[in-house]
């Protein structure tokens, strides 16, 4: 890692969490319970939706997540060679250990509609990325949401 011009590092996309059989059979019941509710109360609507939401929640669960490599530079963050975020376009940044060999590096965005980026970064890097976006940008605190708690407790 070079700390005073860019940093680069590779990382999963987004933390994985085995399933066993058992995760995907609870699913499948609650969108069957949430099925009969539906035919119950009439609304064939709601009974398409959960069908193609149960269909995106086995398909997400199943993915595993790609590596994905990242650049912090003078100018902004860029993933994968493809997407680049200007420093311009955050307000903030904070760092949080996931378990021992991953942390969560969170930069939180000036839109409203998906206010924060979370990339994963081995925890040993960490202190140096914290670093060197402290020139850039103001560390911030950041509280999870209860759609984070939700994640957790699903394994997603």
């Amino acid at each position: 890692m070079n700390a005073e011009k860019e940093i680069k590092w590779t990382a999963p996309e987004f933390e994985y969490h085995h399933k066993e059989v058992s995760w995907y059979w609870i699913s499948a019941m609650a969108a069957i319970v949430m099925i009969a509710i539906a035919l119950w109360r009439g609304n064939f609507l709601f009974v398409v939706f959960i069908v193609l939401a149960e269909i995106v929640i086995v398909s997400w669960a199943a993915k595993i997540p790609r590596y994905v490599d990242f650049t912090l530079s003078q100018d902004g963050l860029e993933i994968h060679g493809h997407t680049f975020y200007p420093y311009k376009s955050f307000d903030g940044f904070a760092a949080k250990e996931i378990d021992g060999e991953l942390s969560e590096l969170i930069l939180k965005r000036k839109v409203h509609l998906s206010p924060y980026l979370k990339v994963l970064v081995e925890t040993k890097d960490i202190s140096a990325i914290k670093r060197f976006l402290n020139n850039f940008l103001p560390e911030i605190e950041y509280e999870e949401s209860m759609f984070d708690h939700i994640a957790k407790l699903l394994r997603f």
